[in-house]
């Protein structure tokens, strides 16, 4: 039997899993954040750095990065001026 001020053993699950989902959410935001300081680092020391090159760098894919400087434009602080393979990035900070 349960005593009287015993949480439901469900009750006590969901608790660890919404406990560990904020952990995981805050953590993952955390990864984002650095990766996109990262690219502005590299982007402030070459404006002309294309997605393959910065993916190397840091070595991430392709894809991440593409999200990452989509993220970037989204937010206002970069630009691409140009085309793909003559352009540059503006930074606006």
């Amino acid at each position: 039997m349960r005593s009287a001020g015993a949480a439901p053993t469900s009750d006590r699950k969901s608790n660890k899993v919404t406990k560990v989902t904020e952990k995981v959410t805050k953590v993952t935001e955390k990864v984002t954040d650095v990766t996109e300081k990262r690219i502005i680092e590299l982007l402030k020391d070459n404006s002309k750095y294309k997605t393959t090159e910065l993916a190397e760098m840091l070595d991430i894919s392709r894809k991440t990065v593409s999200i990452k400087l989509k993220n970037l434009r989204e937010k206002g602080i970069i630009e691409r001026v140009g085309s793909d393979r003559k352009g540059y990035w503006n930074i606006y900070l």
